[in-house]
């Protein structure tokens, strides 16, 4: 049976977030629903019965989430595609999840039964972005322990799945089976038979489907052979393995052998990720990494290059990673990054912990900042390479839990290329070195507040918080913090260096007047959105802390103590400093601040406390 793919599961080259808006705007499923204009073939056992108003989606409150359900197996095409898309934007909006998306697994399991006979299957799409997220998160072995989502509480329906695969073999369902530890058998059918299934014909979409098994396949051998420590003795046994040797040949006759360019990618992925990866496959995933095959794999990703661009990096040694040319710097980069620069030093490429797709509760290990003497000559080469040619990557969330500095600033202090007083030694170690270690890993702030006191602090200052852009004011912080934007560790971090700040300031009270002085008049202006992004509002508020805790905050500057920002959860100025600062001011002006902002003091008072 040849399969019609919606017009939403794969791009045609404008780009899937474009195609989205164009289909709302040419299809009469953009009108308000519900109420739903046709019949649906099922309505899930008391899909309306929960209260879904007390849950959230991405939009508030989740109250047309059953209707989104429902929608699915309706008989009208304009209710099917109100829940196609109310589902990805609402339900699974953007790799976010939310309540409401836990309590839908269920629901869309049913739909799931219900929709045996639809070759497209809808529902077990959405299961899939629910345990895993976006297609496009899952690349390799690896990516399923990092993936974010209800992952247990889709696999608790392993066997509701396995039956609808086994009767539809449905190329989605087993993606996400293949995400299950022993959900299918070890080797899966690859042949072009087993593709083809009842048709007479072999076509596209009977080669799309042998491609999808491989890459399952791939997956599946990955997560048999990679657990435990080291290469496992499961992976050895596998090598002396009459259907493992099976398996590889079936797999090399494909790479070789089949007419589908497509097939014989998803040849090579699955070599790699089954331990296989020699010259010849290697040499062909280079090749295939920057061919366009865009939408190819929809039940794997937008983009089959990405996949390519994943099993070749999976597969390679370092020094490929950092010599070799047909793959952009930013991915070869951060896949040497990974490896070399993981917290406990024990990463590999193939094998990253006990189990690929253990999905164990995270634990997380302290970054402590590297010195220049204590990189290995590999570990240099990678962070010289980074430096050279692709710094962006530094402080990115594919590399955010890495020990190295979250930007090139911080980077070129540690290699010893910079010359800012940071870089100057305080008793034996990098001035840049004492802050991080005492303030933001030991909380020794005494410490660092003595290491400041032998340099130009103002200037020190200017070093750390700096300007986001060329030609801009608003800064960030080039310390490394170690924490995602937004997180309140990282809230909490950089509050205590502006804390450290303001009392290294203390007998420097004039320097603090000059700068409050010099934006005094730009802080006249609060409307708009983009207001924080026009000061340098982490000076501002170390300035206002210094004078605030000497007892020197005159009424003049009571104006400039408030959330920079619109919205107070964006407050450039931490939630913590802005408190603090506040209870210098008179009780009118944090009256006044409290009237302009209500949602402040519940914000701040599940902040971090600096006290503690």
């Amino acid at each position: 049976m040849q399969v019609e793919l919606p017009k939403w599961m794969y791009g045609e080259g404008s780009g899937f977030a474009n195609q989205l808006e164009a289909e709302q705007e040419e299809n009469s499923f953009a009108e308000e629903r519900p109420p739903l204009k046709g019949e649906s073939i099922r309505v899930p056992q008391g899909l309306y019965d929960l209260s879904w108003c007390e849950m959230k989606d991405a939009y508030g409150e989740a109250t047309l989430t059953p209707y989104y359900i429902e929608a699915l197996g309706s008989n009208n095409e304009g209710d099917r595609q109100f829940g196609i898309y109310g589902l990805y934007s609402a339900t699974t909006h953007q790799g976010s999840i939310y309540e409401a998306s836990q309590k839908a697994i269920p629901f869309l399991v049913d739909m799931l039964e219900a929709e045996r006979m639809d070759p497209t299957i809808i529902a077990s799409h959405f299961l899939a972005r629910i345990a895993v997220g976006e297609n496009h998160f899952i690349h390799s072995p690896r990516d399923v322990e990092l993936a974010k989502g209800y992952y247990e509480d889709v696999r608790a329906y392993q066997q509701q799945l396995l039956s609808v695969y086994q009767e539809t073999r449905c190329e989605e369902i087993q993606r996400l089976l293949s995400f299950f530890p022993g959900a299918l058998p070890d080797y899966l059918d690859l042949t072009i038979k087993a593709a083809q299934g009842d048709s007479l014909t072999i076509d596209e979409w009977t080669y799309l489907r042998q491609a999808s098994s491989l890459i399952a396949q791939g997956f599946i051998i990955a997560e048999r052979s990679y657990q435990g420590e080291g290469f496992p003795e499961f992976a050895k046994m596998m090598q002396t393995d009459r259907r493992f040797t099976e398996h590889e040949q079936t797999v090399r006759e494909l790479l070789n052998e089949s007419p589908s360019l497509l097939v014989r990618g998803a040849a090579a992925i699955c070599l790699s990720y089954s331990g296989l990866a020699d010259d010849e496959v290697i040499q062909l995933l280079e090749q295939l990494v920057n061919v366009e095959l865009t939408g190819a794999i929809w039940a794997w990703d937008f983009d089959f290059g990405e996949m390519i661009c994943a099993a070749w990096l999976f597969a390679v040694d370092v020094d490929t990673l950092l010599e070799n040319e047909s793959v952009s710097p930013q991915n070869r980069l951060t896949e040497a990054a990974l490896r070399l620069f993981t917290l406990d030093n024990t990463h590999d490429y193939v094998v990253e912990s006990k189990d690929h797709f253990s999905f164990c509760e995270e634990v997380k290990v302290e970054q402590r900042p590297l010195l220049l003497h204590q990189l290995t000559n590999e570990q240099h080469r990678v962070a010289e390479k980074i430096l050279e040619q692709a710094p962006d990557i530094l402080g990115s969330y594919p590399i955010g839990e890495v020990n190295l500095p979250d930007s090139a600033i911080g980077l070129s202090r540690l290699l010893g290329y910079s010359d800012e007083i940071l870089c100057s030694l305080v008793k034996e170690e990098p001035l840049w070195f004492i802050l991080e270690t005492s303030i933001l890993m030991n909380n020794q702030p005494e410490k660092a507040v003595m290491a400041l006191e032998a340099v130009d602090i103002w200037t020190v200052m200017k070093e750390v918080f700096v300007p986001f852009r060329k030609g801009d004011v608003s800064e960030r912080c080039t310390l490394n913090l170690h924490c995602s934007y937004g997180d309140p560790i990282k809230e909490f971090k950089l509050s205590k260096l502006m804390s450290v700040f303001a009392d290294a300031l203390a007998n420097d009270q004039m320097k603090c007047k000059e700068l409050l002085e010099e934006w005094f008049n730009q802080t006249m202006d609060f409307e708009g959105y983009d207001w924080s992004f026009r000061t340098p509002a982490l000076s501002i508020g170390t300035a206002l802390l210094s004078l605030g805790r000497k007892g020197n905050l005159s009424e003049k500057y009571f104006r400039m103590v408030r959330p920079y920002h619109k919205y107070p959860q964006h407050s450039a100025i931490p939630l913590p400093i802005l408190n603090e600062i506040l209870s210098y001011t008179s009780d009118s002006h944090q009256k006044k601040i409290s009237n302009e902002f209500p949602e402040l003091a519940e914000l701040i008072k599940n902040s971090p406390d600096l006290k503690t």
